[in-house]
């Protein structure tokens, strides 16, 4: 890291130079997620003199001094994590379409994920849950019905998905 942030380039073990002279690198930490509450990161601009106050405690000012920006991130709001939804959802549909499954979900399903999904746990956990409450069962539908090609429809039954072929 050192080597980039320097000299722009980086050589390899056998002596193979990659130039990262146009790259943007881009580094995140956790510091601060162990303080009580919603951690650093996600404090109002207000609080910038913590944030740096904990980046100063773990690393070195020789490597603070060669960061050209530290930025705080904030929350995920409800939209944003129905748009990661989304965005899961389409990439799942992607996947489908090289198997031949048409996939048909309700129109609320993005929606129905981010609530469920606390803008404390982020994007990550919106990730498991779009495996864990449609993945999952998708799989489980799909090798009961044994066939290849088909169309698929999702429903809700009592707060889950459920599926049938469509």
């Amino acid at each position: 890291l050192l080597q980039i942030m320097e000299e722009g380039e980086l050589t390899d073990a056998t002596g193979r130079k990659v130039s990262f002279k146009n790259a943007i690198v881009v580094m995140t930490s956790n510091v601060g997620g162990q303080i009580k509450g919603d951690g650093l990161g996600f404090q109002p601009s207000g609080n910038a003199e913590q944030c740096e106050g904990a980046l100063r405690q773990l690393f070195q000012p020789e490597f603070l001094g060669r960061l050209d920006k530290i930025v705080a991130f904030r929350r995920l709001t409800d939209d944003a994590l129905e748009t990661i939804a989304s965005k899961y959802l389409i990439q799942l549909h992607s996947r489908l379409e090289v198997i031949r499954v048409e996939l048909r979900l309700p129109e609320q399903t993005a929606s129905w994920l981010a609530k469920q999904c606390r803008a404390k746990d982020g994007a990550r956990h919106l990730r498991r849950l779009v495996q864990e409450r449609i993945e999952g069962p998708l799989a489980e539908f799909l090798l009961r019905s044994g066939k290849r090609s088909q169309k698929v429809e999702g429903f809700f039954v009592e707060d889950a998905l459920a599926f049938r072929n469509g």
